[in-house]
């Protein structure tokens, strides 16, 4: 055989097909049986000659794939280390925006609580006294008028410029408190989430789970 480098599959593949050209499929006496196991042991023989000399035909490709995918590792690092303070302000920031928009959401929903508690004692107060001047015989539009309270509006949840879009809204994540609590119908070798997940989503409830709500944000660029 030629060596690798001056190879030509064509006539390698013509070599081979030749070599088995004569294979039976029915083997009738014991001879033919002698010959065709003779036969087997240089097929062998002749596979692993075939093998080891594609083995070495191949190798310069390997080794420089080998030595391009180092490179792309080692490219592939630098570029992590390169883009990690970027990586790491962006989630450093994120973390304090969703922070401060959750602050923001507790407090509208507390001034909320309170303006309909307000709203509940104003809205008593002028049925109260609209029944009072009904039952004097008063005019029931000489009584003060209803005072109708504003509620807090929520924070703005998208942020826009020139270059994209950033949003944050409120999301429903799974949450198991109490694992002892599932079901076996809801527990594999751990805890089937997909399945806890869709149930309670479908408005069933699951002992020892729950959806909380958390706050997720999106970058869009333009």
């Amino acid at each position: 055989m030629r060596e690798p480098k001056d190879v030509d599959l064509t006539n390698v593949r013509r070599e081979i097909q030749e070599f088995v050209s004569n294979v039976l499929s029915r083997i009738d006496t014991r001879v033919q049986y002698h010959e065709e196991a003779e036969f087997v042991i240089l097929l062998r023989k002749e596979r692993k000659r075939r093998e080891d000399w594609f083995n070495d035909f191949i190798a310069p490709a390997k080794r420089a794939k080998e030595a391009a995918e180092r490179a792309l590792r080692e490219q592939e690092i630098i570029r992590d280390e390169a883009l990690q303070p970027l990586s790491d302000a962006e989630r450093n920031i994120t973390k304090a925006l969703l922070e401060f928009d959750q602050a923001e959401i507790d407090r509208v929903n507390k001034e909320k609580k309170s303006v309909l508690e307000l709203q509940e004692k104003e809205n008593l107060r002028y049925q109260r006294q609209i029944a009072r001047a009904e039952q004097r015989g008063d005019d029931p539009s000489d009584v003060r008028p209803l005072t109708l309270y504003e509620t807090p509006e929520a924070p703005q949840k998208t942020t826009k410029c020139a270059v994209g879009q950033f949003t944050t809204k409120v999301i429903k994540k799974l949450h198991i408190f109490d694992e002892s609590q599932i079901p076996d119908a809801f527990l594999l070798k751990s805890p089937n989430k997909v399945l806890i997940d869709r149930t309670l989503r479908a408005g069933i409830a699951v002992p020892g789970c729950l959806l909380k709500e958390e706050l997720s944000s999106a970058v869009r660029l333009a």
